[in-house]
């Protein structure tokens, strides 16, 4: 059983690679994605804190839900 890899081994190793052209629409979908995903974050943060306020301000009293709002 082979527990690591020489360098020499490593360097006789083919890693398969797209086209170049490929390559890039694959970064661009990455790219997109990560995107998204600090755009979601961005809104998690906002939704974090505007409920500890809106929390803060039921507890006090100062916003009171209707039977309406409650449902």
């Amino acid at each position: 059983m082979t527990t690591s890899l020489s360098p020499d081994t490593l360097g006789h190793l083919e890693i398969p690679l797209p086209p170049p052209a490929d390559q890039r629409r694959i970064l661009e979908a990455l790219h997109a994605l990560d995107e998204q995903t600090a755009a979601i974050e961005r809104h998690l943060a906002a939704a974090r804190t505007a409920r500890t306020a809106f929390s803060r301000y039921l507890t006090d009293g100062t916003v009171v839900l209707t039977e309406r709002e409650t449902l």
